[in-house]
């Protein structure tokens, strides 16, 4: 049996192999299988999402602009290949400070980033 290796970020996979007597045909009722001759192969599932981080641990701008947020994405230990398409959401939380509808737009949303992309770029006002 040949594991495909299919670039998506899918979790761990199992599949149950069973061993049928040699009259029986090959679609034969799983319940119908030789006691004892079955067993549970795990596909591991060798695709990671990476590192996902913000550029900047602190951004600033001036009143009525837009301020360029930058998310990286990053393999998760050197040498590693990223795995396929993966999704982050984002949004803007009140702080100490600054209030929301107020002080500037509240924004949310979702970035994905294909198998290859390592950077994606997002607006705040």
């Amino acid at each position: 049996m040949t594991i495909l290796n299919n670039a998506i970020l899918d979790g761990n996979r199992s599949v149950t192999l069973q061993l049928f007597p040699p009259s029986s045909p090959a679609a034969a009722a799983p319940d119908r299988g030789v006691p004892g001759t079955s067993a549970t192969l795990t596909i591991v599932d060798d695709d990671t999402a990476g590192v996902i981080k913000l550029s900047s641990a602190a951004y600033s701008g001036a009143e009525g602009t837009s301020v360029v947020v930058t998310i990286l994405r990053a393999p998760a230990t050197a040498g590693a290949s990223l795995g396929g398409n993966v999704s982050v959401e984002y949004f803007t939380s009140n702080n100490a400070s600054a209030i929301g509808g107020v002080d500037y737009t509240v924004t949310s949303g979702t970035v994905t980033f294909s198998g290859t992309e390592t950077t994606k770029a997002v607006s705040i006002r």
